[in-house]
């Protein structure tokens, strides 16, 4: 798992290459969800999956919310909480089995930029935390897209490192390359530790399945960073059956 408390909230910014601070972000994917569970309840539990500094906190309304940002690093969320004194943020890493709060219990999931980092387990926290027919919103990246391959030139130049690996989710394997930032040039984003990106959309949507849901949605979104300013991510709205 990445060591973000290494990194400034600066560096954070420029360096995980997220849509965590784009409006259009939250426009298109975040708020919809929002909208639809209000048609199923007043108050609305939302969980944030990896959280980091919570960028992407800032645009939600905190009226008629109740929100938990979850993330290993308790560095980076003294951070958040100094932003964010309405959200309850918990110290917790998404492949400890237990949850910090009762199984089935939000409303809505959402994370951002988290599924690089142990994929099976993000999906698997955001299915035992949603109740029955509850809605996530998760973005993941196509290592073929060529949209992407100016981010990845960019961080190979500076000492970042690619290979191929093997991960298994549900029994199911999947060949994804991996990022390795342990000898990238500037210190502190050594910490992001090892990246994955999956090869194509079939095994993301494999992916998705595996760990039991539905895809409801699924949208291209593309956004500037410090090294390409066309981003390409595929963002899907994901739903848990009702049984």
């Amino acid at each position: 798992m990445p060591n973000f408390g290494a990194l400034t909230e600066q560096q954070y910014k420029d360096f995980t290459n997220s849509p965590s601070g784009n409006p259009s972000y939250y426009t298109r994917f975040h708020l919809p969800l929002i909208e639809h569970a209000r048609g199923r309840t007043e108050r609305v539990s939302l969980v944030d999956i990896a959280c980091g500094f919570a960028h992407e906190l800032d645009f939600f309304p905190r009226e008629g919310l109740e929100i938990t940002g979850i993330d290993v690093s308790d560095v980076v969320l003294k951070q958040a909480r100094k932003r964010l004194p309405h959200v309850h943020f918990i110290e917790h890493d998404v492949r400890e089995i237990r949850l910090p709060y009762k199984p089935g219990s939000k409303d809505i999931g959402i994370a951002v930029n988290a599924m690089i980092y142990v994929p099976g387990n993000m999906l698997h926290m955001l299915y035992r935390s949603l109740k029955p027919d509850g809605e996530a919103v998760v973005n993941l990246r196509d290592a073929n897209n060529s949209s992407n391959q100016l981010f990845f030139n960019y961080v190979l130049s500076e000492g970042a490192t690619l290979r191929e690996i093997t991960i298994t989710v549900e029994g199911e394997r999947f060949h994804v390359f991996a990022i390795d930032y342990a000898g990238y040039r500037v210190e502190e984003v050594r910490g992001l530790g090892m990246q994955t990106y999956f090869k194509g959309q079939e095994d993301i949507e494999k992916l998705i399945q595996v760990k039991g849901f539905h895809i409801v949605g699924h949208e291209k979104f593309q956004y500037p960073s410090v090294a390409n300013p066309n981003n390409e991510m595929d963002v899907f709205t994901l739903q848990k059956p009702a049984s």
